[in-house]
Parts: C-alpha cells; sequence; structure tokens
C-alpha cells in the first residue's frame, strides 16, 4: 500500500510542472491616419501538461492569423527539437498597444522561445527577432523591418535578428543598409537564415547538426525506376520518327530536347525528373500524331468514353484503401493528384467537342495523366514507419495547413499587390476537399498553396543576383529535411522527388526550381501532423526543486502512513 502512495504521488507531480517564459517582440502598429510604426511587445509562454492545444491570448485582441502563426511555431520547435509534444498545452500571450498588427511575424520570435522553454534554457532579453517561420525551420521576410529596429533602440535593445536578405530597406526609391543603420544607432541588426542560426544567438545553446548524407531509400529507387521506365518507355522509339518526319520543326526540335533531358536523368538515377520530361515527350508525341491526322469528332467522343471507363474502374479499385504510413499516404497524393487531372482534361475535352483536333489534344494529356497514376500506385504498401492516419487525424492535418496557407496567403495579399489567383483557387479546391470529405488531396493542395505563397515572400526585394543564394539555402534544409526523416524512418517520397526536380531546374529554370523546392519543404515534414516523436521530461531547476519537494513530501506522506498503520496494528493486538 506504501508504494502505492508513493506512485500516485510522483505520477501526480508532472500534472503541476509548468514552464513559462517569455522573449520581446517587434510588431507594428496602425496609427490613426494610416500609417505605421514600430512597437515593442512581450511575447510570453506557458507550458502545461495537456494534450498540445494551443492557445492564444492578446490583450487587445488581434487578428486570428497570429493563432495560426503561434500554432506552426509551436510544431516547428517540436520537430527541431525532434521530441513529442502531444503531453503538453501551450499558452502564448501577447500584450501590446492598441492597433498592433497581427499576422505570420511574430512566427520566428514564437518559435525561438518554444524551443528555448522545452530545452530548458533562457532567450538573451537583450535580443528579439522578426521574421516569419516555415517548413524546415527557414526564417522568412516580413515589412516594416526599419520601424521595428527604430522601436528596439527606443526600448534599449541591442540586437535584432532580421531575415537574411533584408538588411537592403526601400523606401522612396532610395535604399537603406539596414546593418549600418543599426550600427549608427548603437543596436547590432544581424541577418539569419535558419532556426538554428537564431536559437544559437538568442540562448548560447547550439542544436546538434544534422549530420549524415543523403542516402536514396532502395525501395524508392526501385519503384521510381519502375515509374520512369514506365513512362520513358512510350517515348525512346519516338524520337527516331520525329527526326526522320519533322511534321512542326519547332516542336519536334522542343521534343527532341526533352526527350535528351529525360535520358540524360536516367543515367544519373534522377528517375523523377527523367518521368517528368518523358510525360512531356510523350504529350508531345501524341500532340505531333493528332495534328497529323485532324480525327473526326465521333473518333474523340468514343476516345474520351473509353478514357473514362478506364478511369472509372481504377478509381474504384481506389477506394477504401487502408493506408498505414506517411509513404501511403504521399502515394494517395500523387495518385488522386494525377487522377483529378486526368478527369480534368477530359472535362475539357467535352466543352471542346467542336473543335476535334484541341478536344484530341486533351483526351491525350489525361490519358497520360492517367498511366502516371497508375505508374505512382506501386508505391502503395512500402514498409516505412506506422502513423496514426485514420480519417481524423486527417481532416485535422487539413484543416491546419489549410489555416497555414491562409495565413500566408493573406500576409502575402497585404504587402504585394498581387491577385494570387492560381493560389486563391488552389486554396478553394482544398476547401472542396475538406467538405467533400477527401482529406489527403485537401492537405496536398493546401500544402502547394502555402509553398506557393512561401515562395513569393521569399524573392520579395530580392536582387536577380541573390536568387542563386536564395534557392542554395532552400535546397540545403530540403535535403537536411529529408535526412531528419529518413533517419526517423521515413522516405518521404513525393518530398525527395520535388527536390530532385528543383535541382535539375536550377539553371534553366530558377523561378520553377524555387516553387519546386519549397514543394519539397512543405512536403518532407507532413508527420509534424501525425505525431510519433521521442518523449520529452520538461524538468527545469525549478522543476527539478518541485520534483525533490514532491518527492520529499511523498515520502513524508508514505511515514506517515507506516506510522500509523503500526499504531493501528499495536492497538489490535491489545484488544486481543
Amino acid at each position: 500500500m506504501r508504494q502505492l502512495f508513493f506512485i500516485i504521488f510522483l505520477l501526480l507531480i508532472p500534472s503541476v510542472f509548468a514552464e513559462e517564459g517569455s522573449i520581446k517582440l517587434l510588431a507594428l502598429s496602425e496609427l490613426s491616419d494610416g500609417s505605421q510604426r514600430g512597437v515593442v511587445t512581450d511575447l510570453s509562454l506557458e507550458i502545461n501538461s495537456g494534450r498540445e492545444r494551443v492557445f492564444l491570448e492578446t490583450f487587445p485582441l488581434t487578428k486570428i492569423t497570429t493563432q495560426i502563426s503561434m500554432r506552426f511555431a509551436e510544431q516547428i520547435a517540436c520537430r527541431e527539437l525532434d521530441v513529442d509534444c502531444s503531453g503538453y498545452d501551450f499558452f502564448y500571450t501577447i500584450r501590446a498597444l492598441q492597433g498592433l498588427v497581427g499576422g505570420p511575424s511574430a512566427g520566428a520570435a514564437a518559435t525561438v522561445l518554444t524551443a528555448a522553454l522545452l530545452s530548458g534554457v533562457d532567450v538573451d532579453s537583450s535580443m528579439t527577432i522578426t521574421g516569419t517561420i516555415n517548413s524546415g525551420g527557414l526564417i522568412g521576410p516580413v515589412g516594416g523591418i526599419k520601424y521595428k529596429i527604430d522601436a528596439a533602440v527606443q526600448n534599449g535593445l541591442k540586437t535584432v535578428l532580421i531575415p537574411r536578405g533584408s538588411r537592403l530597406w526601400r523606401e522612396k526609391n532610395a535604399s537603406l543598409d539596414l546593418v549600418e543603420y543599426g550600427a549608427n544607432h548603437n543596436i547590432s541588426v544581424v541577418e539569419v537564415a535558419t532556426f538554428g542560426e537564431a536559437f544559437g544567438l538568442m540562448t548560447g545553446r547550439k542544436l546538434e547538426k544534422e549530420d549524415g548524407d543523403l542516402v536514396i531509400a532502395d525501395k524508392y529507387r526501385e519503384r521510381m525506376k519502375l515509374v520512369a521506365e514506365d513512362i520513358c518507355s512510350r517515348a525512346e522509339n519516338a524520337a527516331d520518327e520525329i527526326r526522320a518526319t519533322v511534321v512542326n520543326e519547332t516542336r519536334a526540335q522542343a521534343f527532341l530536347n526533352i526527350s535528351d533531358s529525360a535520358k540524360s536523368a536516367f543515367d544519373r538515377g534522377e528517375y523523377y525528373t527523367a518521368a517528368s520530361f518523358c510525360f512531356r515527350t510523350n504529350l508531345l508525341v501524341k500532340q505531333l500524331g493528332i495534328a497529323s491526322r485532324k480525327p473526326s469528332r465521333s473518333a474523340v467522343v468514343k476516345q474520351i468514353r473509353d478514357a473514362e471507363n478506364s478511369l472509372d474502374g481504377f478509381v474504384g479499385n481506389m477506394s477504401g484503401r487502408k493506408l498505414n504510413s506517411i509513404t501511403d499516404v504521399q502515394t494517395f497524393m500523387a495518385v488522386n493528384e494525377r487522377l483529378v487531372e486526368a478527369k480534368d482534361g477530359l472535362l475539357n475535352a467535352l466543352k471542346s467537342l467542336n473543335r476535334s483536333v484541341d478536344s484530341a489534344n486533351y483526351v491525350a494529356y489525361a490519358d497520360e495523366r492517367f498511366r502516371s497514376a497508375v505508374a505512382w500506385s506501386n508505391f502503395f504498401g512500402s514498409d516505412d514507419r506506422r502513423f496514426d492516419v485514420g480519417q481524423l487525424r486527417l481532416k485535422e492535418s487539413c484543416m491546419d495547413k489549410i489555416a497555414e496557407a491562409e495565413e500566408r496567403y493573406s500576409y502575402v495579399k497585404s504587402i504585394i499587390p498581387l491577385k494570387l489567383a492560381d493560389t486563391r483557387k488552389e486554396l478553394d479546391r482544398a476547401y472542396a476537399d475538406l467538405s467533400n470529405g477527401t482529406f489527403i488531396l485537401c492537405l496536398h493542395r493546401a500544402s502547394k498553396a502555402k509553398a506557393s505563397s512561401d515562395v513569393i515572400l521569399s524573392v520579395v526585394g530580392v536582387d536577380e543576383s541573390q536568387l542563386d543564394g536564395v534557392l542554395d539555402l532552400k535546397l540545403d534544409v530540403a535535403k537536411k529535411e529529408i535526412i531528419r526523416s529518413q533517419k526517423r524512418g521515413i522516405f518521404p517520397i513525393i518530398g525527395y522527388s520535388y527536390y530532385e526536380y528543383a535541382k535539375s531546374l536550377r539553371d534553366a529554370d530558377k523561378s520553377s526550381a524555387l516553387l519546386f523546392a519549397e514543394y519539397a519543404l512543405e512536403l518532407t515534414n507532413l508527420d509534424i501532423y501525425f505525431g510519433s516523436r521521442k518523449q520529452l521530461f520538461l524538468l527545469s531547476e525549478d522543476s527539478w526543486s518541485l520534483f525533490v519537494f514532491g518527492a520529499l513530501l511523498g515520502m513524508i506522506v508514505v511515514h506517515i502512513y507506516d506510522r500509523f498503520n503500526l499504531a493501528r496494528l499495536r492497538k489490535l493486538k491489545r484488544k486481543e
């Protein structure tokens, strides 16, 4: 019985553990005339035992995007430290002046504070940081940095960390070097690219580096090679025919260029890249054939019906498939994305039946996307780590990612006069998937929508000469994220595929390379939405004191119980 008392006491102790801390936060405040000024506020955090809920309390109320930013900051901090935060609740509080501008610019600061409390270290109170926090721990650009530095100077701070690439402030056709500006005002302004850099500077503790090389998983290599062979086999014999019979010289040369790129990629073992190029060559071959044959309307209608039957049969076989791993989730994403695109192609074919050549081209596109979907389905059943990928968890992950994408989309819209029509369309489709219960497709669409916004933010104010540096940084972080996932028993098949493709486009098409690098980052760390990290037992110096006090109290209770039990036994003996 006394052991039971002691165990119960020890079990109760963690429920009263709490970690608390704060960080200075740079923000913007809107004035009555519509202008903005920088302000310094306090962001505090309390971590208690719980169920990984994230709460934000603000005085006064601020925008909902700030709440979303805190949620993502918590997820990134837990991933960067590789700890399981499912047993804790996170209570963030911002105390600020009226008119505080909300948004994701508090993300980097919130991530540093969260990681510091989880690690049991202090944040240097003379330092602060402004920047978004992005997948892979990248720190992204924010607005109003000069105003924020002014506020830091007025409040006696010594160091301000800003996102890399943000040191040149442009205002009224003039440029200002913010690092020099800070030095002239007795404050150090330092550019940082990643959470790890910021955390090391603000806490004095360097995180462990992700050592090791990126090793492509054997099963991925084998199955991706099969995908590439399946897609490329239909184009191998077409090159000689194209060279011999030039139907359209410009399109023929385009085909040959892409075909050569596919062969080179295949020979290098870059099978996703090869498959992507082969898809384009197959489509060009079909389009060249259609242009020469000029099929009749009735022939095209028959092609559409045959394609619909094949598509419907495959979709039926896909329904109800059991998913057990992140690889299964990513495979489902890849297959369904291609199936949806095939359906869209057939719909467009029906709409353009009066133009038989155009309609036939849409059928050709749909056929290639369908064949690609079938090839990708070979990835189902890969033996990697199992996660909870049930419908409820998938729905929650879909909603979380939509919220993150909306936050980033709104932020881009607030600082850049762009319509972002394609991003909005992708987000609207994600909402439709959420309503229809197709949560994996929703997660995929929302991830890509967020990546589209992030890639725009990452190049705001960046000179063309700096694009190589931005791209190299994203590729480097994506590579580290893939290595980290591998160490945890996951090979992110889509994340790696996009990473490989981004590298192949680096010199020829930097814009697309940046986008695919961003896709790689978003789709490599999907496991943060499905749990399963190592357990963390929060014990700072104060917590250790509480633990020791609880243990002593437990022993006292046990001692009192023993004395009481002994007295009771003696009393019983006297009665006997």
